[in-house]
């Protein structure tokens, strides 16, 4: 058995018996002891063993939190260590806040000025050249991906074409 030393074992022990509402000799059975090696305990003559201290404010919880936070500290624990209270859910770390949404116009710059500098141009010179290229792909019904697809280095070939396909959309 392992004892621990509590200075306060004493004053402690009094007042759980008083939270409880027990005799001297009913808290000692509860912690499986006599009446005689209690009232040894209540002198400051040794103390509680480990487990008995866990299991003082187990019982002490129920009738007075503080008292037994007050016992679990002075062993060194916290309520939650000793099982007592389960622990408390992780702190959520607060969301970023949502960024305000980019305006349609700042995007379709973002594409012009993109296809400007894969072609070496400026973007007011290949402006024209994307609109006409856009509204030929909506006016046959294909779409961005259809698009990109076949213009990647290894997509379809130009002049290879699903007309099937097509038809069935």
């Amino acid at each position: 058995m392992v004892y621990l030393r509590i200075l306060q074992a004493p004053a402690l022990l009094t007042q759980a018996q008083i939270a409880l509402g027990l005799s001297q000799e009913t808290l000692g059975k509860a912690l499986g002891v006599s009446r005689r090696t209690m009232n040894r305990w209540a002198t400051g003559d040794n103390g509680p063993t480990i487990q008995q201290w866990a299991e003082l404010a187990g019982r002490v919880h129920a009738a007075d939190p503080s008292l037994a936070a007050a016992i679990a500290s002075e062993m060194g624990e916290t309520l939650v260590s000793l099982g007592i209270v389960p622990a408390p859910p992780p702190a959520v770390a607060p969301a970023d806040p949502a960024r305000p949404a980019v305006p349609v116009s700042d995007l379709v710059d973002s594409i012009v000025c993109a296809a400007a500098e894969a072609t070496a141009t400026t973007p007011q010179a290949i402006r024209p050249g994307l609109l006409a290229a856009f509204d030929r792909a909506a006016s046959v019904q294909l779409s961005v991906d259809e698009v990109r697809a076949t213009l990647r280095p290894g997509g379809p070939s130009p002049g290879k074409s699903e007309p099937a396909k097509r038809r069935a959309r």
